[in-house]
């Protein structure tokens, strides 16, 4: 049986440089950070007292804070505070530091918290003049934040060895990011990720000057590669979308979303996919996130106003919502009739004649071949009795039927950026009412008006009975 051998600790400090010179000040905030990519860890250590000035004890004597540069282990560290920036030449009750490359350029910076006054949030310039390599983890089997992990990274003959978490001091909390300098070399030997659940990944040959994500269990994806694989999905899906294969165009738009869940575009068209199938939650939740985070996105206003006009049975039909983002659609495009044209749509809904003629008229003012606009104006004097001013305005909407060209070429703002024609699942769904206007014919002109707008007061009848 072996003796156990007995620990002994001996404090080196002033061997490697950080002993004397820090004799003079209370130490707080501390982490090894390696501010310059040169692939040894430097010192940074906040100041502070905790001694009360003798003239005014309301206020506690302030230091300076320290930067040490690493030399390697012949020569130790050097503190080279004073042509580090102003901050260090000034004097702060410091107390709390985190460490995170907070503006991802590569370099650590620093966030300083001082006892009876402001932070100060120190921005590393020129650390990543050296090449450098990130290292982000998700645990699945272990700690979703990747807490414990150890790293071992080799490039160029040397080793780097983290533990992730190990760092953060007096109450601070550093970023669970790991960054590696690497000098001038440009690729990565080999990097050994070991989680605490015992399960270990290796990845060799990486390029320097990225973020690398490794998933626990799942191949290593760089920020690159992610990047490389988003536009791949997003160029499939819009194949599918404009070839009119709404489901598999749903599903690659989802995929794409996963690689990066605020893409605008990639959410807006999602959305589009899901409501054309009817899946109007999802629809609504897609949209509701980019008002969000860009609340002037007038494509997606209008697209919210005509989910919430919606009449199709699972709809979440919302006359006031819908409104509110229609007018909201229309102050930021008034180049856009469409948003006029429902808010048409919901005046005819609420049994407002006046306003509702008031939005028709506006749209025929800047399209005079408005096929729905024609429509919907003609069934208004038909409710108000005059017969020949219904005829005119139906014979004026079927004649703006013949005269429409085949959909294609000219998308609406915002709808599909090849120009391909308008998805015709689309076009059907939640368009009850428009629907109306489809293959009018001039054959008739009495009997047809008759029949559509008697349908239309039907639908119109019904959509009131829904809102009360």
């Amino acid at each position: 049986k072996r003796r156990p051998v007995p620990l002994m600790f001996i404090d080196e400090a002033d061997r490697y440089g950080v002993g004397q010179v820090a004799l003079d000040f209370v130490g707080w905030g501390t982490s090894f950070i390696d501010y310059d990519n040169d692939g040894r860890p430097d010192l940074f250590v906040v100041n502070g007292s905790t001694l009360q000035y003798p003239e005014d004890s309301t206020h506690l004597v302030p230091m300076r804070s320290q930067m040490f540069w690493n030399r390697g282990p012949a020569e130790g560290f050097f503190d080279v505070s004073a042509v580090s920036g102003s901050y260090f030449r000034n004097a702060y009750v410091g107390r709390g530091a985190a460490f995170a490359d907070y503006d991802n350029d590569g370099d650590i910076d620093v966030f300083v918290v001082n006892n009876g006054g402001p932070g100060i949030l120190l921005r590393n310039d020129g650390g990543n003049r050296n090449h450098w390599l990130a290292v982000e983890l998700r645990g699945r089997k272990s700690n979703r934040q990747g807490i414990g992990v150890k790293l071992r990274l080799v490039a160029g003959g040397a080793s780097q060895v983290r533990q992730v978490g190990a760092q953060s001091s007096y109450l601070s909390q550093n970023s669970l990011i790991e960054n590696f300098g690497l000098r001038a070399l440009t690729r990565v030997d080999s990097l050994v990720v070991v989680w605490p659940s015992g399960s270990r990944q290796v990845r060799t040959n990486l390029p320097a000057n990225q973020r690398l994500i490794v998933v626990e269990g799942a191949e290593m994806e760089t920020t690159r590669e992610r990047v490389q694989n988003f536009w791949a999905l997003y160029r499939e899906a819009t194949l599918q979308r404009t070839a009119r294969q709404t489901q598999a165009a749903a599903e690659t738009y989802s995929r794409a979303l996963a690689l990066n869940p605020d893409h605008e575009d990639v959410l807006y068209y999602f959305g589009s996919m899901r409501f054309a199938l009817g899946d109007f939650a999802a629809a609504e939740g897609a949209w509701r996130r980019i008002i969000a985070r860009n609340p002037s996105s007038a494509r997606t206003h209008s697209q919210l106003g005509s989910l919430y006009l919606c009449l199709d049975a699972n709809a979440p039909f919302q006359l006031d919502s819908a409104e509110t983002h229609l007018r909201r659609a229309y102050e930021i495009n008034k180049e856009e009739t469409g948003p006029l044209l429902h808010l048409g749509e919901a005046a005819l809904v609420r049994g407002d004649l006046v306003t509702a003629g008031r939005y028709f008229n506006e749209v025929l003012g800047s399209h005079a071949k408005s096929t729905e606009a024609h429509f919907y104006a003609g069934y208004i004097a038909w409710k108000g009795g005059d017969t020949a001013g219904a005829r005119e305005a139906f014979r004026l909407a079927v004649a703006a039927t013949a005269a429409r060209p085949p959909a294609a070429g000219v998308p609406g703002e915002g709808d599909t950026k090849s120009g391909s024609t308008p998805m015709h699942a689309e076009r059907l769904r939640c368009n009850q009412l428009a629907t109306l206007t489809g293959g009018l014919r001039g054959a008739d002109v009495g009997r047809e008006m008759t029949v559509r707008y008697r349908t239309l007061d039907g639908l119109l009848i019904n959509a009131r009975h829904r809102k009360s």
